[in-house]
């Protein structure tokens, strides 16, 4: 599921993010973290991308992790994370879990 939401990572020494904390709840990464590039909708924020942009592809992270503290239920899944430099924030993209796959894809 989409979330785009700004989230707080704690990076490891690498850069990748190791663990992050959304909606109040803390999440530790438990699986290596995927580099892959995502692709910003620019059809939707520009009519036209600028020549000798580079702005569209976006370096992202897969991660699996678990729930450590927070309100119940918790969310235990695979996330896509993405820093953006020019913010300084992180966000978290998008949200899996074997829930709301099984209710989806039974």
């Amino acid at each position: 599921m989409k979330i785009n939401e700004y989230v707080r990572v704690e990076a490891s020494e690498s850069g990748s993010p190791a663990a992050f904390s959304w909606r109040g709840v803390s999440y530790r990464v438990v699986s290596a973290p995927e580099p892959w590039i995502g692709r910003t909708p620019w059809w939707v924020q520009h009519k036209r991308v600028p020549r000798g942009s580079f702005g569209i592809d976006v370096p992202m992270w897969r991660v699996d992790a678990v729930a450590l503290t927070g309100p119940e239920p918790h969310l235990d899944g695979t996330f896509d994370l993405c820093f953006e430099p020019e913010l300084g924030a992180w966000s978290l993209v998008n949200a899996w879990n074997d829930v709301l796959d099984q209710q989806l894809f039974a």
